[in-house]
Formats: C-alpha cells, sequence, structure tokens
C-alpha cells in the first residue's frame, strides 16, 4: 500500500486539480485505490472537490520545503 500512496502523492505533488478518474484509471489494476484516497483526504494530505482531488496547501508547502532541502 505504500508504493501506492508513494504513487498517488507524486501524481498529485504538482499541486493541480486532478480528476478521480485520472487516478483511478492510472492505477486501474489496484483495488486499493479508492481506500488510499480516503486515507489521504482523512488525514489532510489531500483535498477532494466533486470529481477531483489535489494535494493539500500544507502538504504541498512541506513537500516544497524537502526538495529545497534536497
Amino acid at each position: 500500500m505504500s508504493l501506492l500512496v508513494d504513487d498517488i502523492l507524486k501524481i498529485l505533488e504538482d499541486g493541480k486539480w486532478h480528476d478521480f478518474l485520472e487516478i483511478k484509471n492510472f492505477f486501474s489494476n489496484e483495488s486499493n485505490v479508492n481506500g488510499v484516497i480516503d486515507f489521504l483526504t482523512e488525514y489532510g494530505f489531500v483535498e477532494q472537490d466533486q470529481n477531483r482531488m489535489k494535494i493539500s496547501a500544507s502538504f504541498f508547502d512541506f513537500i516544497q520545503e524537502i526538495n529545497v532541502l534536497e
């Protein structure tokens, strides 16, 4: 599951809205996609709006800070 979390966050790290179907189609052979999206939303890593999602502003800032340090 952790690889799926990493892969989904990699798609979302641009900070833009992404359609749920885009994410689900990318991982069409994974049955845990909905569970991972629910987890990421519940713990504030992503925001949802209708049929789309994006990385949360605070988590986006955190990732940007880490990338500067690397």
